[in-house]
């Protein structure tokens, strides 16, 4: 009885002492507004966005771990794999609802509601599966825990950058700007200025569906929980194959390159592609191992689906193929063709979807590709196919040399900064191959195949096109590129004469590397400055302002024309921020197009007023950086015909010193 009593008193007395304080912090922060609505909606937007993402990707782990069949006790590795599987179906979903019922927010949101009751306990047992992460840091050494601390600052910079408003080109250009187009429109369908709609949009409807309901900054949100699966899976399977600290140096290859932190949180498509993979990669090792037709039947799956995304990512198919028919002496020739041809029809039926849409609306499957369909005809095709080639053949003799050493983010030709460990650790991997296990050399032939593959239908694709020279274009086997570097640091790491511990001394110039990757993160991110969004001290509009400078205000004179103003782009192709007053010049072929296509500049401003534009933005830097580069494409005469185009138009409005906005006659002049 005492007892009783004695309890029921602590109850009395701590809702006493809570409510107390409850109410005189209330009373406080009421006088001191430790947050006031500007500071709490930005960081309330922030949260929203993180859980709708987290939403996405936990709803796509659940359906992933049901249809792989998920276990307790499963490689991380294997997880990644589940929720990779199930954002492919969920891309695919909303491409089939949203092209046929529209996108309708109540519509996806009682449908991801129902799948998330179904699925619950399968959810619930994919994220248990993550418990094994806490091992990560608790087992590392010296070495693990510096790689996963510069890793973890490297994707904490890029974090915030993803919730800031994008700042990319491509992003601004089509990645981001298609599924707003979407948005705006009410449902997924064929978008004829932008000749970029008909590329593989697995990413682009996954953004889609993130923005519907988070806006978007949700979506380089996305793209960056897509890179993040991507790490654990890479490092994960690299330990499970050859060891921690080759694990350690996989992600530590990827980290030190500049461009693909970069791509982190961009919204570009990169990152997906790298997942999909890697997720090929691992499938493809386990068929070596298994001989398993589902192993091989979802390797060629996954293959399709970084097809599904860009179609250079292609290459993982074709080093899946090659890894196939390496196996033809053990296998048989029967066995090696089942593989084959489960490969391959696995691999067709991810793309699919992708090119019955591009049929469906354009007759071409492979739009903007092949041959003039759509809005693509002959003069846009010829501009965008026939790009001059980059520099000798020769060059493409050392392609992986001139990549590294000479590719350089932002400029022309490589257009990439990869940083030095890949092409430095991956071609130590055949040190000490006697003294390796069967299942590791498995390991290293299957990424070898992919990687070598991969090089050599990247010097060949840049042979047909200057544009298939960049570097971007094949991230796909960079997982495979890191495995094979992970391998040859660990041999390297086996080696050891006169005292001298070379895995030591490989360690200092891999840390090296991934420091000074790091540092310029780290200085991209205080340069940026987009913490400053979060609490509301800098809004979106002076966050794109001060990084985007004349270009976002020229986005913002656009966006101040009339409602019924309509605007064409000239030398400009970033069209996000004035979607859907605007028509950007996609791939700068607009003025090559019409001034060949029409006789005249008064036949092209008619032809202009007939599609209903009202204003003219020019892009006066990219035209004279096009002039002065000596693009093949335009000519002299097409450069006074456009002098001649000015001279008609009415007085512009002077954006900074790049920008003019012109008023467009209503009738001819």
């Amino acid at each position: 009885m005492r007892q009783s009593l004695k309890n029921y008193r602590s109850l009395v007395y701590g809702l006493i002492g809570v409510l107390w304080l409850l109410a005189v912090f209330i009373g406080y922060a009421y006088m001191h507004k430790p947050f006031t609505l500007n500071e709490l909606l930005p960081i309330s937007k922030a949260i929203w966005q993180i859980v709708i993402v987290g939403v996405i990707v936990s709803l796509a782990g659940g359906l992933g771990y049901r249809l792989l069949r998920g276990c307790t006790g499963q490689l991380l590795q294997q997880t990644v794999i589940q929720s990779a599987l199930g954002l492919a179906i969920l891309g695919v979903a909303t491409l089939v609802i949203g092209a046929s019922l529209g996108l309708l927010w109540w519509l996806f949101a009682s449908s991801l509601l129902a799948a998330g009751i179904l699925l619950r306990k399968d959810i619930l047992s994919w994220w248990q599966a993550w418990a094994e992460i806490d091992t990560y840091w608790r087992n590392a050494g010296h070495f693990g825990k510096a790689v996963l601390l510069a890793a973890f600052i490297l994707l904490g910079c890029t974090f915030f950058i993803a919730l800031a408003p994008p700042l990319a080109f491509d992003a601004l250009t089509y990645h981001l700007a298609i599924p707003r187009a979407y948005l705006l429109t009410g449902r997924v369908t064929y978008l004829p200025y932008t000749m970029f709609w008909g590329m593989p949009e697995q990413s682009e409807v996954l953004y889609t569906l993130v923005m519907m309901f988070s806006g978007l900054e949700s979506a380089p949100l996305l793209s960056w929980a897509m890179g993040f699966l991507t790490l654990i899976a890479l490092f994960d399977y690299a330990k499970d194959k050859l060891g921690a600290k080759a694990g350690y140096a996989a992600i530590a290859a990827v980290l030190a390159g500049e461009t693909l932190m970069a791509s982190l949180a961009s919204g570009y498509v990169e990152w997906p592609a790298m997942l999909y993979g890697m997720a090929t990669l691992i499938a493809l090792d386990d068929w070596m191992t298994s001989k398993a037709h589902k192993s091989i039947a979802l390797a060629g799956l996954f293959a399709g689906l970084t097809l599904a995304i860009k179609y250079t990512a292609g290459i993982i198919l074709l080093g899946g193929l090659v890894v196939i028919l390496l196996k033809t002496r053990e296998n048989g020739v029967r066995k090696t063709l089942s593989a084959l041809i489960r490969f391959s029809l696995c691999a067709f039926l991810a793309m699919t979807p992708w090119l019955v849409k591009n049929a469906f609306a354009t007759g071409n499957p492979f739009y903007p590709l092949l041959y003039p369909s759509g809005a693509m005809d002959e003069f846009r095709l010829h501009f965008y196919q026939d790009n001059p080639i980059y520099k000798d053949w020769r060059e493409m003799l050392i392609l992986p040399w001139q990549a590294t050493v000479w590719g350089i983010e932002g400029k022309t030709g490589y257009s990439a900064s990869i940083g030095p460990l890949l092409l430095g650790l991956s071609l130590l991997a055949w040190m000490g191959w006697r003294t390796r296990s069967k299942s590791e050399q498995d390991t290293i032939k299957v990424a070898a195949a992919v990687t070598v593959t991969g090089l050599l239908a990247w010097a060949i694709a840049s042979r047909l096109s200057g544009l298939l020279i960049q570097t971007r274009l094949y991230f796909a086997m960079f997982p495979a590129w890191a495995v094979l570097s992970a391998a040859g640091y660990d041999a390297l790491c086996r080696q050891q004469a006169q005292g001298i511990r070379f895995g030591r001394l490989a360690g200092s110039l891999l840390l090296l590397a991934l420091g000074s990757t790091t540092f310029q993160t780290a200085a991209d991110w205080l340069i940026k400055n987009p913490i400053l969004i979060l609490p509301g001290y800098q809004t979106d509009t002076e966050y794109l302002a001060n990084n985007l400078g004349d270009y976002f205000a020229a986005m913002q004179a656009v966006n101040a024309l009339p409602s019924d103003a309509r605007t064409l782009m000239l030398w400009e192709t970033r069209e996000l921020y004035c979607l859907p007053r605007c028509d950007g010049d996609e791939v700068i072929d607009r003025w090559f197009h019409d001034s060949r296509l029409y006789s005249s500049v008064q036949a092209i401003l008619e032809s202009w007023r007939l599609e209903g534009y009202t204003h003219l933005l020019y892009h006066r830097a990219g035209a004279k950086f096009i002039r002065q580069e000596g693009s093949h494409f335009f000519i002299e005469e097409d450069w006074a015909k456009l002098e001649n185009l000015f001279n008609t138009l009415p007085s512009p409005i002077e954006i900074g010193g790049s920008y003019r906005l012109y008023p467009l006659p209503k009738d001819n002049p």
